[in-house]
């Protein structure tokens, strides 16, 4: 049960890091038409769209890490269990930062400011 919510963690953090790539009009695959490395494709993303929250964005790929190595069962089911609601919180809190940065983006767009500063 543990490592199977930790799964939709991971599909959830993955598809959020793709489409965040595809509205920035980052591509997805690499020169040969493969899927580009997700380490190197969350990097990019997050460097134009910063999709992480500050307080952890020097080790977003860590998140990832984590999740996969439970998924490839690395953990037992006990510590999957007690990782689960950091690990979500986590997931939710870049969620929340996408909402907030469209947000706060759409009211300064609203007003009118350049975003070039004054």
């Amino acid at each position: 049960m543990g490592a199977g919510a930790v799964i939709y963690l991971r599909k959830i953090f993955e598809q959020i890091t793709t489409q965040s790539a595809t509205a920035s009009g980052i591509d997805c695959l690499n020169s040969n038409g493969r899927r580009k490395n997700f380490k190197a494709l969350l990097e990019e993303v997050d460097a134009k769209s910063s999709i992480i929250p500050r307080e952890f964005s020097v080790n977003s790929y860590r998140l990832f890490r984590e999740l996969s190595e439970i998924l490839h069962g690395d953990y037992n089911e006990d510590s999957a269990i007690a990782k689960y609601e950091s690990l979500n919180r986590l997931i939710v809190g870049i969620l929340e930062n996408i909402k907030n940065n469209s947000e706060l983006n759409k009211a300064i767009e609203n007003l009118g400011w350049d975003l070039g500063g004054d």
